[in-house]
């Protein structure tokens, strides 16, 4: 017979593993990727106040804008209920310095539920519908320069198309059953309860005219190379000559950086988004796996075509980083017995959970090492992926499983039904998920 051990040890146990663990994964989290000596300039929004909508503002927005009523200090990020229907209202004054030469100001928000509209010096900026996607607004014709700025966010929160439990209710919010909750006893530690606010950064960042507005990259192991996938935005009327360039650096490791430069004959970049796609090779790569996650760094710069200055030499608008690991995931689709699920063309079985809002509320009370341990708990258990149950979670939260070799799977929040009338809206929020 096997002697029982103690709750006292096995918690000692426990305890020496984890830390183990965490020493050998040290290592991973180190960043070696240099400096790219360009960064954009940005001013966060922290201090907000906050009240639920009376009688009187539905009446007159102004009520609001001019900051009548009572109102509560909150600081962002700001989570809470009731769940079920209701408005209210974040409210910030702020001071925003001389905008730089040639730049452009955008307001990012990088999370807000459910329905958000947006007003800056009593100008409605625009608004957004969802409760997990980025999103932002060139605001620089309505900022003021070395003045006082009042930024209002109305946040509208409705009952999930799945509805309520126990209550015979149907609403339009496309929401499933999972996110980071609130601290209240009754609903705010129930199971995910779908509550609203600001639950994520708010900041104001400047840009060039023509920026880099996202970068997706695709590894490929197999033939030695990746394809970047990189969207560039044209904020001026006109199109504009531009040349792209992308240097993979080491990111968790040391070792030679290679840099590609894509013709200069690719399409000039028009008014509004542009889409790029180049490959770059990378030779004798070490390979992403759950034990050793190695990652890289694909820099990719954005330049001036238009008037080149010779004496200066490349004239750079822009420089952006995507962190990546040279992995595939695939399923077999040929064989007799189809199905069989692939990891870097070896057969691997899924081991994993379900993820219920508390990563999302480690990003959310900056606590990066509390993040970590979640993640070295699951792999002691021996997991080796999280399912980030019916929501996109903080880009964090995938940086560090990237970091610390934990495969995710992330699906759109939906559960059960869709009210027909939000089949579009579901359609769009797949497109932004993606």
């Amino acid at each position: 017979r096997i002697p029982e051990k103690s709750y006292d040890t096995l918690i000692d146990e426990f305890k020496a593993e984890l830390a183990a663990l965490k020493d050998k994964f040290k290592t991973f989290m180190t960043c070696y990727t240099p400096e790219s000596g360009i960064r954009r300039k940005s001013k966060e929004l922290k201090a907000f106040k906050f009240r639920y909508e009376s009688a009187d503002d539905r009446e007159d927005i102004r009520h609001v804008l001019e900051g009548g009523g009572e109102w509560e200090a909150v600081d962002i990020p700001d989570y809470r209920g009731p769940v079920g229907k209701w408005t209210g209202y974040y409210r910030t004054i702020f001071s925003y310095p001389e905008i730089t030469s040639c730049k452009r100001v955008f307001i990012c928000f990088l999370g807000v539920d459910y329905i958000a509209d947006i007003y800056l010096n009593n100008r409605h900026i625009g608004s957004h519908e969802g409760f997990f996607a980025p999103f932002e607004f060139d605001v620089t014709d309505f900022i003021r320069q070395d003045a006082c700025n009042v930024l209002l966010v109305q946040i509208k929160n409705d009952i999930p198309t799945v509805g309520l439990d126990g209550q015979d209710l149907d609403g339009d919010k496309i929401y499933a059953c999972t996110g980071p909750g609130w601290d209240d006893p009754v609903e705010g530690w129930h199971h995910c309860p779908p509550g609203a606010g600001i639950y994520n950064k708010v900041l104001f960042e400047e840009r060039s005219e023509l920026f880099i507005d996202s970068i997706f990259i695709r590894p490929d192991i197999d033939n030695s190379c990746i394809e970047a996938r990189v969207q560039v935005y044209n904020t001026s009327t006109f199109n504009k000559n531009i040349r792209l360039s992308a240097t993979i650096h080491p990111f968790n490791f040391k070792g030679e950086s290679s840099e590609t430069i894509i013709p200069a004959d690719i399409e000039p970049a028009g008014p509004g988004i542009n889409y790029y796609r180049f490959k770059c090779a990378i030779h004798d790569y070490r390979l992403w796996q759950p034990d050793e996650p190695w990652l890289y760094s694909a820099r990719i710069s954005l330049e001036n075509c238009e008037e080149p200055d010779h004496d200066q030499g490349r004239q750079i608008f822009d420089v952006e980083d995507s962190v990546f690991g040279m992995r595939k995931f695939h399923m077999d689709e040929t064989g007799e017995e189809k199905g069989t699920l692939y990891l870097n063309n070896r057969p691997v079985i899924l081991r994993g959970a379900n993820d219920m809002g508390h990563m999302q509320q480690c990003v959310m009370k900056n606590d990066p090492d509390q993040l970590i341990e979640d993640i070295l708990i699951a792999k002691l258990a021996n997991m080796n992926y999280y399912r980030f149950t019916q929501r996109p979670v903080q880009k964090e939260i995938y940086h560090y499983c990237d970091m610390l070799g934990m495969m995710n799977q992330t699906d759109l929040p939906l559960f059960g039904q869709l009210r027909r009338n939000q089949f579009c809206e579901a359609l769009r929020q797949t497109a932004e998920m993606e």
